[in-house]
């Protein structure tokens, strides 16, 4: 509860965030390659190194985000390398 002025406290709702970009109901694994990407994993031109890296690093990013812990310890990486990458 938050007060207000001490005379009364309210609840104020919780925010809505939009769904993550893809589709409603969209697999969160899938939904989290599209955000880190801008496009689905079976999309994905892997003909370039630098276009297989960004796949590869999504790839490995989506699995840790859907073990429902931290993303960078699921990923075997230290908060800071996550950050910097």
């Amino acid at each position: 509860m938050i007060a207000t002025d001490g005379a009364e406290n309210s609840l104020l709702p919780a925010p809505v965030l939009p769904p993550p970009l893809g589709a409603v109901g969209e697999h969160p694994g899938i939904a989290t390659y599209r955000l880190l990407t801008g496009g689905g994993p079976a999309d994905a031109d892997i003909t370039d190194d630098r276009d297989f890296d960004r796949h590869v690093l999504a790839s490995i990013l989506a699995a840790a985000a859907m073990e429902g812990e931290a993303v960078a310890a699921r990923a075997g990486l230290a908060g800071d390398e996550l950050a910097a990458l």
